[in-house]
């Protein structure tokens, strides 16, 4: 996997396999804009902050370069797309053979939070007073934007617009996942990931970035600085 490949995805909805090429594990997942979800995926693997830490601890072992993105089916519907992605997770045991942490697709059943996760949630949540929007005014903001409210009704971007905005998206997110260099003070090693240094010196991910951001000093006797 590599940002160049963003501008071959296109913005479709269907469902995608994340696949290790070298012992063939796979995640399969799913989305409404496949190439949005990629570059989510590219952010999130490459800066050790995926929610994911099967494919996460998977990807600093053997690097990112060894898993593939591949779309395995399109389809045209919200439910249609969360019903085959149930199909493909319960033929390949993705939750039990693969990298995918939930049981059922687009659902928390299956995940087990630790005692540290729980009471940083609750921690996070404590004195926060929601206010959450009522079916009337979903039904109003729905109305005022769709037909003829909506900005775009009735036009379509012609070839060479589509074009420009997908170049325009990439450049954007090349920029916002742009590695940042650093080096490890003690080996000289430079990296432009953390998930490389995770490979590379089999450390925690989130201890070194502590390190680049100054709330830790080292960590196992290795010191991290920004070039």
């Amino acid at each position: 996997m590599n940002i160049e490949q963003a501008i071959l995805i296109p913005r479709v909805m269907g469902v995608y396999f994340i696949r290790n090429t070298i012992n063939g594990k796979i995640y399969i997942g799913s989305s409404k804009d496949l190439r949005s979800r990629f570059y989510l995926h590219m952010r999130d693997l490459t800066t050790c902050r995926s929610t994911n830490r099967k494919l996460q601890n998977s990807v600093n072992k053997h690097g990112l370069d060894k898993f593939e993105f591949i779309i395995v089916a399109s389809v045209l519907s919200k439910d249609k797309l969360i019903e085959v992605e149930q199909l493909l997770m319960d033929e390949h045991q993705s939750y039990k053979r693969g990298y995918n942490i939930r049981r059922f697709a687009h659902s928390n059943v299956g995940i087990i939070r630790t005692k540290e996760y729980r009471l940083k949630q609750s921690l996070a949540r404590k004195g926060k007073k929601g206010t959450p929007c009522s079916d009337e005014n979903k039904r109003a903001i729905s109305a005022k934007n769709s037909g003829e409210g909506n900005g775009m009704y009735g036009q379509s971007h012609t070839k060479k617009a589509r074009k420009k905005i997908g170049e325009a998206s990439v450049a954007y997110w090349r920029n916002r996942i742009k590695p940042k260099r650093f080096k490890c003070v003690e080996t000289g090693c430079e990296f432009d990931y953390i998930a490389e240094a995770v490979h590379a010196m089999k450390l925690k991910g989130y201890l070194i970035k502590c390190c680049l951001t100054g709330e830790r000093n080292h960590t196992h006797g290795y010191h991290f600085k920004y070039l």
